[in-house]
């Protein structure tokens, strides 16, 4: 994940990406290495995401532990030829930091040899 803040009353800022495509938090736009002169989207700031992670969300709550571990959200940030993804998972009762790895299937990606089977469900979704 790279963040670039917007430290005036800006729009947009230029920002070097090292090697690889990167794709936009907020629009779904790819960015391949180089300068950009990248817009901020609705919140206030450039966030960029390495192209083949996962990022696994969980449904807002009241506080942490209100939270429901037994259902994540996978957030695949994956360009066009992109096959494999991975992110990486630590529930509160584990014990271990987990390796989400999910491949391509058609338009979808799926979950393979989920370590946390039993423990959580994933939905998964490509951000694009």
């Amino acid at each position: 994940m790279l963040v670039a803040p917007l430290f005036e009353e800006i729009t947009e800022r230029d920002v070097y990406l090292p090697e690889g495509k990167w794709i936009d938090y907020q629009t779904g736009k790819v960015y391949e290495e180089g300068w950009h002169t990248i817009e901020a989207g609705e919140i206030p700031i450039v966030v960029l995401i390495k192209d083949g992670t996962v990022i696994p969300h969980i449904k807002l709550a009241q506080s942490t532990q209100a939270m429901d571990w037994s259902k994540l959200d996978l957030k695949v940030y994956a360009a066009e030829g992109t096959n494999t993804a991975t992110g990486k998972v630590y529930l509160p009762e584990g014990d271990q930091v987990e390796t989400i790895t999910v491949n391509r299937e058609g338009n979808s990606f799926k979950v393979s040899g989920n370590p946390l089977s039993g423990q959580t469900t994933f939905k998964i979704t490509l951000q694009r």
